[in-house]
């Protein structure tokens, strides 16, 4: 299923430009509200949630993809 699905993100660059970029955002925005969160304190559980899940499975798309970061940017070598 994996090869299928790096296949279809083959296919369409776009698209995968889009959702590896919406992807690093939420892993940006779970570091952030964690980090808040505990140096802050106010730990509110629904709050923790919101946070973690979306980075989890943003490093699992990321990691599923197997990005280097000069294919995200478009560098050549």
């Amino acid at each position: 299923m994996i090869k299928k699905f790096r296949a279809f993100l083959r296919r369409h660059p776009n698209y995968n430009l889009i959702v590896a970029g919406i992807a690093i955002i939420y892993i940006w925005r779970g570091v952030w509200g964690l980090t808040d969160m505990f140096t802050f304190g106010g730990f509110i559980s629904s709050h923790f949630w919101s946070y973690l899940i979306p980075m989890v499975l943003s490093f699992a798309y990321i990691y599923i993809n197997d990005y280097k970061f000069t294919e995200m940017i478009h560098i050549k070598d």
